[in-house]
């Protein structure tokens, strides 16, 4: 079946994998070590970090989220990815923005590995989106949340066993939910439990800000190489926008992720483009090293600069093709369905690499 990841408040424990974004050790008690892969890693330019994003033990601690929400309150791995997951996904585009994406109890990974499951609490943090954060409260209004010391919330609920909220840090944008399964979580139990996190981020060394690449999903010449490789009948599908962590880090520059479809309305998904910046070797590693579809097959990329990836999925109603290439720190990931020519996926992330509008 077709997936479009939506953009949900979900995250996991900053891997091994992004250990240049958190600056974890590989195997430390309560980080993740992902499994290694034979598909392709490559190389990119080291980042020159001043100050990474700061650890999830560094924010939470697993008996507090025991305490917050029941269950054991362990630290989530990145042990089984999505595949063409990268599109709108909130936490991979913290991750590559110097950002921390963390999660404990019955599955916090859940944007990252499509599982769901309760009691579970994430967190998601990306430092440099105060000018996003400005522009959505403008715009769409948020009503003010709860008040915290050395924070400003905006919107955030509790209802039942679900708890969530939006909140601006020295500058860096933090969202936090919690799930409590069967069991309600306490509003005020919630509001003390993210005052903690508020207060250990600010007393930390504030992770660096990254330069930012906004680019426009209108750009002519991108409607251009996707109808050339897919017919002129493409067209740009539906805009997400909303007062929401993934919205902002798109808005500020930090992810591009761009949908065509065949009627322009959303019914019949064409091509999804991503890309994200700032994206290390580690990383790709952990995305590629989880496979989740029994009859994928290998795409030949080897037209493709850089370290490159494809796989073919077929599926009863659809078909899916799944390209992705880091090349010089750019993560470009070129999504495809209703076809099983996957030439034509490479062809068009052949193309977008080569082109300004990715190269900016």
């Amino acid at each position: 079946m077709r997936r479009t990841p939506a953009l949900l408040a979900a995250a996991a424990v900053v891997a091994a994998a992004a250990l240049a974004l958190t600056g974890c050790t590989p195997g430390a008690k309560g980080e993740s070590t992902p499994s290694a892969t034979a598909r392709p890693t490559g190389t990119s330019t080291p980042m020159a970090l001043t100050t990474p994003a700061p650890a999830c033990s560094a924010l939470v601690d697993p008996s507090e989220v025991t305490a917050l929400v029941g269950g054991t309150g362990e630290p989530q791995t990145f042990e089984h990815l999505q595949s063409g997951g990268v599109f709108n996904s909130a936490s991979w585009a913290a991750l590559t923005a110097n950002g921390a994406v963390c999660g404990w109890g019955q599955n916090g990974l859940m944007e990252l590995t499509g599982d769901f499951g309760s009691p579970s609490v994430s967190v998601q943090l990306a430092p440099g989106l105060e000018s996003a954060w400005n522009e959505l409260v403008e715009q769409h209004k948020p009503s003010a949340g709860s008040a915290y010391d050395g924070a400003a919330s905006r919107g955030g609920a509790c209802e039942g066993s679900f708890c969530f909220t939006d909140l601006l840090v020295e500058g860096a944008w933090l969202r936090v939910a919690a799930r409590g399964g069967g069991t309600a979580v306490r509003e005020s139990g919630f509001h003390d439990f993210v005052q903690q996190i508020v207060t250990r981020y600010r007393a930390l060394p504030r992770p660096t800000v990254l330069s930012a690449h906004p680019r426009d999903c209108d750009d002519e010449a991108l409607l251009s190489s996707v109808r050339r490789s897919f017919g002129d009948g493409v067209q740009r599908g539906d805009k997400d926008d909303a007062f929401a962590f993934g919205i902002g880090l798109q808005r500020a520059g930090y992810a591009t992720s761009c949908r065509f479809d065949d009627d322009g309305g959303g019914s019949r998904i064409q091509s999804e483009v991503t890309v994200l910046d700032h994206a290390t070797p580690a990383l790709i590693a952990a995305y590629r090293s989880g496979v989740d579809h029994p009859g994928a097959k290998d795409v030949d990329v080897s037209s493709l600069p850089g370290s490159a990836s494809g796989l073919f999925e077929p599926t009863e109603d659809s078909e899916r093709t799944i390209v992705d290439v880091l090349d010089e720190g750019r993560w470009v990931e070129v999504v495809t369905y209703e076809t099983d020519d996957s030439a034509k996926t490479v062809d068009l992330a052949k193309a977008l690499l080569a082109s300004d509008w990715v190269r900016k």
